[in-house]
């Protein structure tokens, strides 16, 4: 069945939502960024919810796009914490301690807590590393020569993301 809307009203009900998002963010200062929030790696700084919503909203833009043969345009200062968001991303898939870069993106698992700094530009592509660790493409190939117990954990997670619920 199809839905009630017309598509440009859809259109103009999402453009509005993701300015008042967008406006909610900017407006958001330093004691509004530590409070708790909910995002599926669960309860998180409001930060990290928000940096949630932009992987995802990255993540999905080429989930609807790449499949219609668009070229979807990628930018270093959205790749960037995308991919660290994805990289925090292996405490999930394995509790096991941890202290590998991936990259670009150094990452330590300690006692349960994950935590991501950048080292400098990722080698490679980073769209394809997101892709990849997403469900879209070889975990392997796009992190060749990487740390293998990162790409393990980064494999898992993307079977996670690939699997039907």
């Amino acid at each position: 069945t199809g839905r009630a809307a017309p598509d440009d009203v859809v259109r103009d009900r999402y453009a509005a939502s993701a300015r008042v998002m967008a406006e909610e963010v900017a407006g958001s200062d330093a004691s509004r960024w530590g409070l708790p929030s909910i995002c599926p790696a669960g309860l998180v700084p409001w930060w990290m919810s928000a940096l949630h919503v932009f992987y995802d909203s990255w993540v999905h833009e080429r989930d609807a796009l790449l499949p219609l043969g668009r070229t979807v345009p990628v930018e270093p200062d959205e790749t960037a914490p995308v991919w660290a968001w994805a990289v925090s991303l292996v405490g999930h898939a394995n509790k096991a301690p941890l202290d590998a870069e991936v990259g670009g993106v150094h990452v330590v698992l300690r006692d349960g807590i994950v935590s991501t700094q950048a080292t400098g530009a990722a080698e490679g592509d980073v769209a394809a590393m997101i892709d990849a660790v997403s469900g879209r493409g070889s975990v392997e190939d796009a992190l060749a020569g990487c740390d293998p117990a990162v790409v393990h954990r980064l494999g898992a997670l993307a079977q996670f993301f690939h699997t039907e619920p």
